[in-house]
């Protein structure tokens, strides 16, 4: 009788895990097919030099927002999973304030200290502020929906931003110099404009989860929220520092041209694999938080197991396909095809697959809060990323910097 609850649970955990991820899959196809055309927009709009300037200051506005806000939108998957107590979206509220602020602060600082010769410096913090405020809005709303176990909603949101993106980031080209600018204004406003929609189903969400918790009171304040998760928002802010230390060497070492051409590429190949992986991630990421907060350990387990071999299945078959379409691929984005362009295409698919898979692998780890061993394997990770890129990609140019991606994933 015992065997066959048992399996009756497993069961059921799989089905729903499957569930979330299609509705997480179907609702990041459009995001994922706009993305790759956002990228041939921008390459044939503002040039691969262009791209290369671009793709350096997002990059390094996405990992000041990390670091400053990531925190906070871990802890939301945490904590609401588990029907927190009154006073939890008064946490949350004043979070996103002093997030934003730090994010802030933390923006205008890296972008004035590595901006370059050939940067506007000013107009590019300007473009950056509005985008990092925009980015913390809408992961912190996002995860909310996410813990919230509402799937369909937090995929909307993902459609919504990356049609804005679209949009917004074609006006912007258009309309401010140089060009791309335009591109990190109009990136910006999608986030911002996608970041006040989710805030409003978000708010929903969070008072629910306060009526829901019979009067109780004692909810995590906001120092409990930080302190559980800043060492995750570090994590995530260090693995996001991996393209921009890989551009900023790139850049230094062969110039603006290279770095376009390699950060079209990686949008496109490594943020596809994340993109078809991501899913799995989101589906098991509040299940398996909110069996830990029950004491279901068994379940949490099957869960992390389950969402494990889906990936690698997954795996296989992008990696493969992505590998045998490479030069088409690499044509459509608009960057010329090389023996080096094509050269990235394996690399890079293989290592946005490791790196989504390490986020899964690392879970059972976060639901235990052993949350600073995380960031003392991937700081270990980020300084050997630095040295060997230093070291090798004056020579072996750009292909370098894709394989030591790969072998830091793994």
């Amino acid at each position: 009788m015992q065997l066959s609850t048992l399996s009756l649970s497993v069961s059921t955990l799989v089905r729903e895990i499957f569930s979330d991820t299609l509705i997480y899959t179907v609702g990041r196809a459009v995001p994922a097919l706009l993305s790759f055309v956002t990228v041939a927009i921008f390459v044939r709009a503002i040039g691969e030099q262009g791209y290369g300037n671009y793709a350096i200051i997002f990059s390094g506005t996405n990992v000041a927002s990390t670091v400053t806000v990531g925190w906070l939108s871990q802890a939301i998957l945490r904590f609401q999973p588990a029907a927190p107590e009154v006073g939890f979206a008064r946490s949350v509220a004043i979070g996103v304030a002093w997030a934003c602020s730090a994010a802030v602060v933390a923006t205008a600082v890296l972008l004035l200290l590595t901006g370059g010769a050939g940067f506007d410096r000013l107009l590019v913090v300007e473009a950056s502020v509005l985008l990092v405020v925009g980015l913390a809005i809408h992961t912190t709303c996002t995860a909310s929906l996410q813990g919230a176990l509402r799937p369909r909603a937090a995929a909307a949101m993902e459609v919504f931003r990356a049609t804005v993106t679209v949009l917004a980031s074609i006006l912007g080209i258009a309309t401010i110099r140089p060009a791309y600018v335009g591109a990190v204004f109009g990136t910006g406003v999608s986030y911002l404009a996608s970041g006040i929609f989710a805030a409003a189903l978000a708010t929903s969400s969070l008072r629910t989860a306060d009526g829901g918790a019979d009067g109780r009171t004692g909810a995590p304040g906001v120092r409990e929220l930080f302190w559980f998760g800043w060492p995750i928002s570090v994590w995530l802010g260090v693995s996001l520092s991996f393209p921009f230390v890989e551009r900023c060497v790139i850049q230094a070492s062969q110039g603006p041209l290279a770095t376009g051409q390699y950060a079209a590429i990686y949008d496109v190949i490594y943020r596809s694999c994340g993109f078809v992986l991501l899913p799995v991630t989101l589906a098991i990421h509040p299940r398996v938080m909110r069996a830990q907060a029950r004491g279901q350990h068994a379940e949490l387990r099957t869960l992390w197991l389950a969402g494990l071999a889906l990936q690698l299945v997954i795996s296989f078959a992008i990696v493969g396909a992505i590998t045998f379409a490479g030069a088409r691929i690499i044509a459509l984005t608009g960057v010329r095809v090389t023996d080096t362009t094509l050269s990235l295409i394996f690399p890079l698919a293989a290592a946005g697959c490791v790196w989504q898979i390490a986020l899964v692998s690392h879970k059972l780890l976060e639901a235990h809060r052993k949350t600073r061993r995380m960031l003392v394997f991937l700081v270990a990770a980020l300084l050997i990323d630095v040295i060997v890129n230093i070291l090798t990609v004056p020579r072996f140019v750009a292909v370098a910097a894709s394989y030591t991606l790969l072998a830091a994933g793994v």
